[in-house]
């Protein structure tokens, strides 16, 4: 018989989190009173916790977006100008097709 079939479940989490908790270096989040478990509110509007998490990567976010759009457009840019100086000379088109004449 296995060693986890002999404990249960609950059990086994249960002596993890007091583990973790009582290590100084454990995963366990500390109990805060009228702590939420979501950064929005009820209306779905971002809480103040939220912009202070996003605050400091809101210039980095933007630096980074502009500098992929302005690749991206570039290449864009890039690619229609170069379609567009082709004068297709080289290629071959074919003649008009006959006319079908009616079978008699």
């Amino acid at each position: 018989m296995d060693l986890v079939s002999t404990a249960s479940f609950t059990d086994l989490q249960r002596q993890l989190s007091n583990s973790q908790a009582s290590s100084p270096q454990g995963l366990a989040t500390p109990k805060m009173p009228g702590a939420h478990s979501t950064y929005y509110d009820r209306r779905l509007r971002q809480g103040q916790a939220l912009i202070r998490a996003r605050r400091p990567y809101l210039v980095k976010n933007a630096v980074t977006g502009l500098g992929l759009l302005t690749i991206v457009g570039g290449i864009y840019y890039y690619t229609l100008n170069a379609v567009g100086q082709d004068d297709f000379e080289d290629v071959k088109v074919p003649e008009a097709p006959r006319k079908l004449t009616a079978a008699k």
